[in-house]
């Protein structure tokens, strides 16, 4: 475990609640942190070279997208009026079906 995510543990930990609701959002933040430690090693990545954050993830997306004739814009916005629908990002495979769908019925 990285020593920042582990001081970070012990600080979420050691905060006081008062209040149910803090409590429960208190412990989701450190079930979080302790579920994905591993994935948050930030300071490893970047000694190592490696890509991370929403910038890298876009970027994939974008060159995905590219390199698969697919508009980057709209991929975004179907991608995201489905997250706010169902709860969860459309995949591209999603997004190209529903759009050859909509060309057969055209």
């Amino acid at each position: 475990m990285g020593k920042k995510v582990e001081e970070l543990l012990k600080i979420i930990s050691e905060l006081p609640c008062s209040q149910k609701q803090v409590e429960k959002e208190k412990q989701k933040l450190y079930n979080y942190l302790k579920n994905n430690e591993t994935r948050i090693n930030y300071g490893l990545f970047k000694e190592k070279g490696l890509l991370f954050g929403s910038g890298a993830v876009l970027l994939s997306i974008y060159t995905t997208c590219r390199l698969r004739n697919i508009s980057f814009t709209d991929f975004l916005h179907q991608s995201l009026k489905h997250n706010m629908r169902f709860g969860k990002p459309m995949l591209i495979k999603e997004y190209i079906q529903k759009k050859e769908t909509l060309a057969m019925a055209a």
